[in-house]
């Protein structure tokens, strides 16, 4: 925003699969790498997530 540009921060599919794990159910995580050249330096690629969001134990129906 406003030509700030953000650092690149290293996570990756273990660090997304820990984070989400207990707040979805039929989770996957992936890897898109756009070789050979990064999307701008210090970013080599994307880590993509899906999955259904988890809500919690379900009241029982009356």
């Amino acid at each position: 925003m406003d030509g700030i540009r953000w650092p690149a921060t290293s996570v990756g599919v273990d660090d997304v699969h820990a984070a989400l794990a207990e707040r979805a159910t039929r989770l996957r995580v992936g890897r898109l790498d756009p070789d050979p050249k990064p999307l701008r330096p210090g970013y080599t690629g994307y880590v993509v997530a899906t999955g259904i969001r988890d809500h919690g134990p379900r009241p029982a129906a009356a």
